[in-house]
C-alpha cells in the first residue's frame, strides 16, 4: 500500500484481530492515532465463508457474517470516533481452485455482499460526519479473471484457474497468477487492490468505489 500511496498502515488481519485492536488502542501509540485522517478498511469473507459449506458451526449463517461486517462500522464509530471507512466486499470465491464452479459458494457470497450493501446502506445515516465508501472487490476481480492481460503481468501464461503453490511456480513467474493457493489471492492480486485502494485514500476516483455517505 505505501509503493502507492504516503500512509503509515496499522494491520490487524490476523488470528484474534478484535483484542489485538483493542490492546493498541489503549497504548501510547494508539492515543495518538485517529482524527480525520485516520482510514478504517475491512476485508472479511474468504474463511468465514468456508465455514458455512463445511457445516462446522452450523448455527451461523450469511446473515451472521453480513452482520458481523457491518457491525464492525458501527463499533469502531462508537468505540474509537472513527469516521472514515472504506469497505470491502467478498471475491467470486467460486473462481478460486478449492471452490472451482461451486454454485452454492457463488450464490453464498452474492447474497453475502447484498446483504452486507443493503445493510450499510440502512446504517449509514446513524452514523452522522462519517463517510463510507463500497469498494467493489467481487467486480475488481472478476475483471482480473476475465481480462488477465490488463492485470497480471509475470513472466508464465497468465493464469487465473490455477495457483502458485499448485503449481510450483517461482520468481516473477508468480507474477501471472490470481490466485497464491487454493483460497488465497496472490501477491500480484493484493498488488492491484493496494493500487486502487490508495486511489481512494488519495481522493481519486475509479471504478470499483461507490460513497454510500
Amino acid at each position: 500500500m505505501t509503493s502507492y500511496t504516503n500512509t503509515t498502515l496499522f494491520p490487524f488481519a490476523k488470528s484474534g484481530a478484535v483484542p489485538s485492536y483493542f490492546e493498541f488502542h489503549a497504548t501510547d501509540a494508539g492515543k495518538r492515532v485517529g482524527g480525520d485522517n485516520m482510514v478504517y478498511t475491512l476485508w472479511i469473507g474468504t474463511n468465514d465463508m468456508g465455514v458455512l459449506l463445511t457445516g462446522n458451526n452450523p448455527e451461523v449463517t450469511v446473515v451472521d457474517v453480513a452482520e458481523c461486517m457491518v457491525n464492525w462500522v458501527k463499533v469502531l464509530y462508537e468505540f474509537s470516533g472513527a469516521t472514515n471507512f472504506v469497505f470491502q466486499n467478498m471475491v467470486p470465491l467460486q473462481h478460486t481452485v478449492l471452490y472451482t464452479s461451486n454454485i452454492q459458494m457463488t450464490e453464498q457470497v452474492a447474497a453475502g455482499n447484498e446483504l452486507t450493501k443493503l445493510m450499510l446502506q440502512n446504517l449509514v445515516p446513524t452514523l452522522d460526519g462519517a463517510h463510507v465508501a463500497y469498494f467493489d472487490s467481487h467486480s475488481l476481480f472478476q475483471d482480473i479473471f476475465d481480462h488477465p492481460e490488463n492485470y497480471l503481468n509475470g513472466t508464465a501464461p497468465f493464469n487465473v484457474a490455477g495457483c502458485i503453490t499448485c503449481s510450483g511456480a517461482q520468481g516473477t513467474d508468480q507474477d501471472s497468477y490470481l490466485w497464491f493457493d487454493q483460497l488465497h489471492p496472490s501477491e500480484q492480486a493484493d498488488r492491484i487492490v493496494a493500487r486502487e485502494i490508495a486511489k481512494v485514500f488519495e481522493g481519486e476516483e475509479n471504478q470499483w468505489t461507490t460513497w454510500l455517505s
